[in-house]
């Protein structure tokens, strides 16, 4: 769809009866490609003249964070050596379960949607695949942003870069590239590419976002084998205690009525979330540390362990509470 009609439907379109809370946008595209300058441009124009809230999911600066977590612990020069395609999948799992966090809290206090703005490469299709089934999951809408820029260019950003990657990663993304196609891939039909010489580009993007809010919750995508390779062991523990927790946390709610208003739940939710950044923090330090790590504690996570933590910071909000 041209750039300008997409800026005009992202005025016209307000109501639809099945239009959803929340638009989960991904961006792709090659490292220099402009991904987060087109963020920052996004961001800027939203607190402008757009009624949207926006949250902002960089995989990079989560695998940032899980590794400056090994620098405290480590210091700079194991940190650096530790890294694995354990602690790659890894901060993908924290990231993807980052966008959930926010997707599922999205309660807007008036007319105005969240947009959920993922910021990676997402150059295979399976990858972005796994977030279209998270949107849908969360009753959420799901758009791409392709930003198309030509090899060479990105190449020569990158270059200029304090900390570039390496030129042949680079090479072998875009050789391996999938772009978003909406006839190939229907869940992918509310998508939008954008390259530098695109006019009203971030007008043509809300527009995008816009249709694929109004079109409802994502259409989920047919199950495929992932090309990011098995879940690693890690990714399995974490997600069975997240069950866990999650369970132990609907038992105490019910248990406790006065956890149940709005303040206290969210502070539970809270203390389960920092629970669930514990454990994952733990766990890496298991998987990257010098000895060859233990079976019993790598893939068999101490849910019991974590979920008894859990349980003893509600028992202390409890104890605390006004009149107890």
């Amino acid at each position: 769809i041209n750039a300008e009609y997409m800026g005009i439907f992202c005025d016209i379109i307000v109501t639809c009866p099945v239009m959803a809370r929340s638009v989960l946008l991904v961006l792709c595209g090659l490292p220099g490609a402009g991904k987060s300058t087109l963020v920052r441009e996004l961001l800027a124009s939203s607190l402008r003249e757009r009624p949207h809230r926006v949250t902002v999911v960089s995989y990079d600066e989560v695998e940032t964070e899980l590794r400056q977590s090994l620098f405290a612990r480590r210091g700079p020069a194991e940190g650096a050596a530790a890294f694995s395609s354990e602690l790659w999948h890894l901060a993908r799992s924290l990231a993807l379960q980052r966008c959930e966090q926010v997707l599922a809290a999205a309660e807007p206090p008036d007319n105005s949607p969240l947009v959920v703005i993922v910021d990676d490469n997402m150059y295979y299709r399976s990858m972005r695949s796994r977030l279209a089934q998270l949107a849908r999951q969360q009753r959420a809408s799901f758009a791409v942003c392709f930003v198309d820029t030509p090899l060479e260019e990105c190449l020569r950003r990158n270059a200029s870069r304090p900390a570039p990657v390496a030129e042949e990663v680079i090479r072998r993304m875009a050789a391996r590239m999938e772009p978003p196609d909406g006839r190939q891939c229907h869940w992918e039909q509310h998508s939008i590419v954008v390259t530098p010489s695109t006019p009203l580009a971030i007008a043509a993007v809300w527009g995008c976002v816009s249709l694929a809010r109004a079109a409802g919750p994502a259409v989920l995508p047919p199950a495929a084998a992932t090309r990011e390779g098995p879940t690693p062991a890690s990714t399995s523990a974490l997600h069975k205690l997240d069950l866990a927790l999650r369970a132990t946390m609907s038992r105490l709610l019910a248990e406790h009525t006065e956890l149940r208003d709005a303040s206290k739940s969210r502070t539970v939710n809270a203390m389960r979330r920092e629970v669930l950044a514990a454990a994952g923090s733990a766990l890496l330090e298991v998987e990257v540390g010098d000895a060859p790590p233990a079976p019993a504690v790598s893939l068999h996570m101490d849910v019991e362990g974590f979920r008894s933590l859990f349980c003893s910071r509600v028992e202390s909000l409890l104890l605390h509470q006004p009149g107890s």
